[in-house]
Protein backbone atom coordinates (compact mmCIF):
# COMPACT_ATOMS: atom_id res chain seq x y z
CA UNK A 1 0.00 0.00 0.00
CA UNK A 2 3.07 2.21 0.62
CA UNK A 3 5.42 3.34 3.44
CA UNK A 4 3.88 5.13 6.34
CA UNK A 5 5.35 8.01 5.63
CA UNK A 6 3.58 8.89 2.52
CA UNK A 7 0.22 8.78 4.61
CA UNK A 8 1.48 10.78 7.60
CA UNK A 9 -0.33 14.05 7.30
CA UNK A 10 1.22 15.06 10.79
CA UNK A 11 1.20 18.95 9.62
CA UNK A 12 3.45 20.19 12.79
CA UNK A 13 0.02 20.27 14.93
CA UNK A 14 0.14 18.72 18.10
CA UNK A 15 -2.53 18.20 20.69
CA UNK A 16 -2.79 20.56 23.66
CA UNK A 17 -1.40 19.23 26.79
CA UNK A 18 -4.11 18.55 29.35
CA UNK A 19 -4.11 21.45 31.93
CA UNK A 20 -5.43 20.24 35.58
CA UNK A 21 -8.10 22.10 37.35
CA UNK A 22 -6.89 23.39 40.16
CA UNK A 23 -8.30 22.04 43.83
CA UNK A 24 -10.05 24.21 45.59
CA UNK A 25 -8.66 25.19 49.13
CA UNK A 26 -10.19 24.84 52.74
CA UNK A 27 -10.05 28.26 52.81
CA UNK A 28 -12.35 28.82 49.80
CA UNK A 29 -14.08 25.72 50.73
CA UNK A 30 -15.16 27.42 54.19
CA UNK A 31 -15.82 30.97 52.72
CA UNK A 32 -18.39 29.33 50.34
CA UNK A 33 -20.05 27.42 53.35
CA UNK A 34 -20.02 30.75 55.27
CA UNK A 35 -21.52 32.38 52.08
CA UNK A 36 -24.60 29.85 51.66
CA UNK A 37 -25.04 30.22 55.62
CA UNK A 38 -25.43 34.15 54.67
CA UNK A 39 -28.07 32.86 52.44
CA UNK A 40 -29.94 30.83 54.50
CA UNK A 41 -29.97 33.39 57.16
CA UNK A 42 -31.48 36.18 54.75
CA UNK A 43 -34.28 33.87 54.36
CA UNK A 44 -34.55 32.88 58.39
CA UNK A 45 -34.38 36.56 58.95
CA UNK A 46 -37.47 37.52 56.14
CA UNK A 47 -39.49 34.88 57.91
CA UNK A 48 -38.64 36.06 61.07
CA UNK A 49 -39.44 39.48 60.40
CA UNK A 50 -42.39 38.87 58.82
CA UNK A 51 -43.88 36.48 61.48
CA UNK A 52 -42.75 38.87 64.42
CA UNK A 53 -44.24 41.77 62.43
CA UNK A 54 -47.23 40.73 60.80
CA UNK A 55 -49.31 42.13 63.67
CA UNK A 56 -48.06 45.31 64.26
CA UNK A 57 -47.20 46.46 60.77
CA UNK A 58 -50.95 45.73 59.95
CA UNK A 59 -52.33 47.89 62.79
CA UNK A 60 -50.37 50.41 61.60
CA UNK A 61 -51.55 50.54 58.38
CA UNK A 62 -55.15 50.13 59.51
CA UNK A 63 -54.54 52.94 61.99
CA UNK A 64 -53.31 55.40 58.73
CA UNK A 65 -56.22 53.83 56.69
CA UNK A 66 -59.12 54.89 59.23
CA UNK A 67 -57.06 58.08 59.53
CA UNK A 68 -58.26 58.66 55.60
CA UNK A 69 -61.62 58.09 54.86
CA UNK A 70 -61.21 58.09 50.87
CA UNK A 71 -59.71 54.70 51.44
CA UNK A 72 -61.31 51.24 50.80
CA UNK A 73 -61.71 49.11 53.94
CA UNK A 74 -59.57 46.41 52.68
CA UNK A 75 -56.87 48.82 51.74
CA UNK A 76 -54.95 47.55 54.46
CA UNK A 77 -55.01 43.72 53.57
CA UNK A 78 -54.25 44.59 50.42
CA UNK A 79 -50.85 46.66 51.13
CA UNK A 80 -50.09 44.04 53.87
CA UNK A 81 -50.03 41.29 51.04
CA UNK A 82 -48.36 43.74 48.75
CA UNK A 83 -44.98 44.24 51.24
CA UNK A 84 -45.55 40.56 51.82
CA UNK A 85 -45.10 39.62 47.95
CA UNK A 86 -42.31 42.25 47.79
CA UNK A 87 -40.57 40.73 51.18
CA UNK A 88 -40.13 37.49 49.49
CA UNK A 89 -39.38 38.56 45.95
CA UNK A 90 -36.28 41.06 47.16
CA UNK A 91 -35.28 37.73 49.37
CA UNK A 92 -35.44 35.53 46.61
CA UNK A 93 -33.02 38.21 44.51
CA UNK A 94 -30.89 38.17 47.51
CA UNK A 95 -30.78 34.29 47.95
CA UNK A 96 -29.96 33.92 44.11
CA UNK A 97 -27.17 36.41 44.65
CA UNK A 98 -25.60 35.21 47.51
CA UNK A 99 -25.53 30.99 45.75
CA UNK A 100 -24.32 32.78 42.34
CA UNK A 101 -21.46 34.66 44.27
CA UNK A 102 -20.66 31.00 45.68
CA UNK A 103 -20.85 29.12 42.65
CA UNK A 104 -18.75 31.58 41.01
CA UNK A 105 -15.96 31.88 43.76
CA UNK A 106 -16.10 27.88 43.49
CA UNK A 107 -15.12 27.90 39.92
CA UNK A 108 -12.55 30.08 40.63
CA UNK A 109 -13.96 33.50 39.55
CA UNK A 110 -12.24 36.47 40.59
CA UNK A 111 -15.18 38.72 39.21
CA UNK A 112 -17.36 36.91 41.75
CA UNK A 113 -14.79 37.37 44.64
CA UNK A 114 -14.70 41.17 44.04
CA UNK A 115 -18.63 41.39 43.40
CA UNK A 116 -19.02 39.85 47.22
CA UNK A 117 -16.45 42.12 49.06
CA UNK A 118 -18.52 45.05 47.37
CA UNK A 119 -22.10 43.48 48.26
CA UNK A 120 -20.27 42.72 51.74
CA UNK A 121 -18.91 46.26 52.23
CA UNK A 122 -22.50 47.82 51.27
CA UNK A 123 -24.26 45.47 53.79
CA UNK A 124 -22.48 46.73 56.54
CA UNK A 125 -24.62 49.60 56.64
CA UNK A 126 -26.99 47.29 58.10
CA UNK A 127 -25.21 46.97 61.56
CA UNK A 128 -25.66 51.25 62.41
CA UNK A 129 -29.66 50.33 62.40
CA UNK A 130 -30.07 47.18 63.90
CA UNK A 131 -31.09 46.04 68.02
CA UNK A 132 -29.26 43.58 68.88
CA UNK A 133 -31.54 41.17 70.73
CA UNK A 134 -34.37 41.37 67.84
CA UNK A 135 -31.89 41.59 65.06
CA UNK A 136 -29.47 38.62 65.79
CA UNK A 137 -30.00 36.79 62.68
CA UNK A 138 -29.45 40.29 60.49
CA UNK A 139 -26.45 40.43 62.31
CA UNK A 140 -25.45 36.71 61.96
CA UNK A 141 -26.04 37.17 57.92
CA UNK A 142 -23.69 39.88 57.87
CA UNK A 143 -20.92 38.56 60.07
CA UNK A 144 -21.21 35.05 58.01
CA UNK A 145 -20.97 37.30 54.67
CA UNK A 146 -18.10 38.90 55.31
CA UNK A 147 -16.07 36.74 56.75
CA UNK A 148 -17.21 34.61 54.17
CA UNK A 149 -15.63 36.83 51.62
CA UNK A 150 -12.47 37.89 53.84
CA UNK A 151 -11.37 34.25 53.39
CA UNK A 152 -11.60 34.08 49.96
CA UNK A 153 -8.77 36.30 49.88
CA UNK A 154 -6.56 34.76 52.58
CA UNK A 155 -3.57 32.46 52.05
CA UNK A 156 -3.75 29.99 49.15
CA UNK A 157 -6.32 31.52 48.04
CA UNK A 158 -5.06 33.80 45.81
CA UNK A 159 -3.32 30.83 44.11
CA UNK A 160 -6.00 29.01 43.44
CA UNK A 161 -7.98 32.09 41.70
CA UNK A 162 -4.61 32.64 39.90
CA UNK A 163 -3.98 28.99 39.10
CA UNK A 164 -8.26 28.90 38.12
CA UNK A 165 -7.62 31.95 35.65
CA UNK A 166 -4.55 29.70 33.63
CA UNK A 167 -6.91 26.52 33.91
CA UNK A 168 -9.29 28.87 32.03
CA UNK A 169 -6.81 30.48 29.83
CA UNK A 170 -5.62 26.47 28.95
CA UNK A 171 -8.97 24.88 28.09
CA UNK A 172 -11.00 27.56 26.71
CA UNK A 173 -8.78 26.99 22.92
CA UNK A 174 -8.87 23.32 23.18
CA UNK A 175 -10.90 22.60 20.69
Amino acid sequence: MGTPELWDYNTGFSPPVRAEKPAVPLVVQLGILLILAAAAMQVLGTIVTLVGQSPTLKDRVDAQIESQPDMPANMGDILQNAALAAAVVMTAVFVACYVLIAWFIRRGMNWARIAGTVLAILSMYVLFRISLPLDTVILLRVIFGFVGVLLCYLGPSRYFFNDSKRYRAATRNMF
